[in-house]
C-alpha cells in the first residue's frame, strides 16, 4: 500500500515530523532493549515483550521520520502495516516476524497461560538489537537532518 491508500483506509495520518519527538522515541527504543536485556533471566515473558516494544517502537520512530501517524484501534498492527509500505520489499520477513511477536505478545498478555520459553525471549532480544539498528541506519540514510540534533 501507498501512503495515500493507508490515509485512506484510516491507518495512517499525515503529521509534520517533531525532531524531538523522533528523538525520544529512538531513544527510548534503545532504553527498552536495555530493560530486555536487564530482566532477561529474571522474566523472559517481559523481556520479549519489551523486546517487541523497543522494535515497534523504533519503526513509530521511522513512520513519524516520514510525516505520518498511525491511526485507529490496533495501533501495533497499523505500525507494522504502515512500515511495510515504507519498507522495502528485504524487511518483509522481519515484519512478519514482529507481528508474529505481537500476536504472540497480545496472547502472553490476554491468556497468560502460553508462557514464553528462555530461547525465544533470548532470540526476540537478538532480533530487537538487529532490527533496532537497521532502521537506526535507515533513519539516519533517509533524514539526515536527525543528525543534527
Amino acid at each position: 500500500m501507498n501512503y495515500s491508500e493507508l490515509i485512506e483506509k484510516g491507518i495512517a495520518e499525515n503529521k509534520a515530523p517533531n525532531l524531538n519527538e523522533i528523538k525520544n522515541l529512538q531513544q527510548r527504543s534503545y532504553g527498552d532493549l536495555n530493560a530486555a536485556k536487564n530482566i532477561l533471566n529474571a522474566d523472559r515473558e517481559w523481556a520479549y515483550i519489551i523486546a517487541f516494544f523497543a522494535m515497534l517502537r523504533i519503526l513509530k520512530t521511522l513512520i513519524r521520520a516520514e510525516g505520518l501517524i498511525p491511526k485507529g484501534m490496533d495501533e501495533s498492527k497499523n505500525i507494522i502495516l504502515i512500515a511495510g509500505s515504507i519498507l522495502e520489499k528485504d524487511f518483509k520477513s522481519l515484519l512478519n516476524k514482529l507481528d508474529r511477536m505481537r500476536r504472540r505478545t497480545e496472547n502472553f498478555i490476554k491468556e497468560y497461560n502460553k508462557p514464553v520459553t528462555k530461547y525465544e525471549s533470548q532470540q526476540a532480544l537478538i532480533d530487537a538489537e538487529d532490527f533496532v539498528n537497521k532502521i537506526s541506519s535507515i533513519i539516519k540514510e533517509r533524514h539526515s537532518q536527525l543528525l543534527l540534533i
